[in-house]
């Protein structure tokens, strides 16, 4: 038979074991906390996001819009009307040039628009960096 002070010396080994593990639980609460703090933020986060998109894509029609006739112009250089096609020709150049706009270099961007176009350009994009970049 089993000697009955060698059983509790490893059920007292086994206890020590689960206290070692609690001590490790509780230096990981403040980790817990933090994941429980953004498990809870991420809607916010989502709808944050989509309004940002929303907010780019409706800019980049806009602009979009503004500069169809200045793509059209012959008396324009072709240069010229090509670099800004390259920036905001279609829709999906557009809506990533104010991605760029608002989280990137956006000074060369509105320097085209304000050298060649209209100087018009940089006050709706200081707004526009300002409210959404």
């Amino acid at each position: 038979p089993a000697n009955p002070r060698m059983l509790r010396s490893i059920r007292l080994v086994k206890l020590l074991r689960g206290l070692k593990v609690f001590r490790a639980v509780q230096a990981v609460d403040s980790l817990n906390l933090i994941l429980k703090s953004m498990k809870a933020s991420l809607s916010v986060f989502a709808w944050s996001c989509l309004i940002l998109v929303t907010i780019q894509c409706l800019s980049g029609m806009l602009v979009s819009q503004l500069l169809a006739d200045f793509f059209e112009k012959e008396s324009e250089p072709l240069n010229t009307r090509e670099q800004v096609y390259e920036k905001f020709g279609t829709l999906t150049r557009s809506v990533l040039t104010m991605f760029e706009v608002s989280l990137a270099n956006w000074a060369p961007i509105v320097r085209l628009l304000a050298n060649n176009i209209s100087e018009w350009y940089v006050p709706c994009f200081l707004f526009y960096r300002c409210c959404v970049g």
